[in-house]
């Protein structure tokens, strides 16, 4: 099986106000839901930003929008194992000696037998 990682910056674009950058929206359009998966890390630099923010209406909807995220990634959220940590290393190295700009995630980290990861 293979999926796609999805980085915090690439969730990120739903949460914000305004529209989600026009690239990333069509490509979750025509990426299959069942091929997108996130790290624990993604949900925790989520609610670390939402922690910072003071008590307040964008807060709560901020809360809100990550229970329905965690909810909706439920069967396809995994932790970050050593394997994990040493591919995006090695991958995010390579894009950027290259002069690559956007996102690991972005690129289409594909992670063979993600099932077993």
């Amino acid at each position: 099986m293979t999926g796609f990682l999805l980085d915090t910056n690439v969730l990120s674009e739903f949460a914000r106000t305004g529209k989600p950058d026009q690239h990333v929206d069509r490509w979750l359009k025509i990426t299959a839901e069942e091929s997108l998966f996130a790290s624990v890390l993604t949900f925790g630099e989520i609610r670390r930003g939402i922690e910072l923010l003071p008590l307040g209406k964008r807060r709560t909807q901020l809360e809100q929008w990550q229970e329905h995220l965690v909810a909706s990634f439920e069967n396809r959220l995994f932790p970050v194992t050593k394997a994990i940590a040493d591919r995006w290393a090695v991958l995010s190295a390579q894009t950027q000696r290259k002069g690559i700009a956007w996102p690991i995630s972005m690129a289409r980290l594909q992670l063979p037998h993600l099932s077993t990861i």
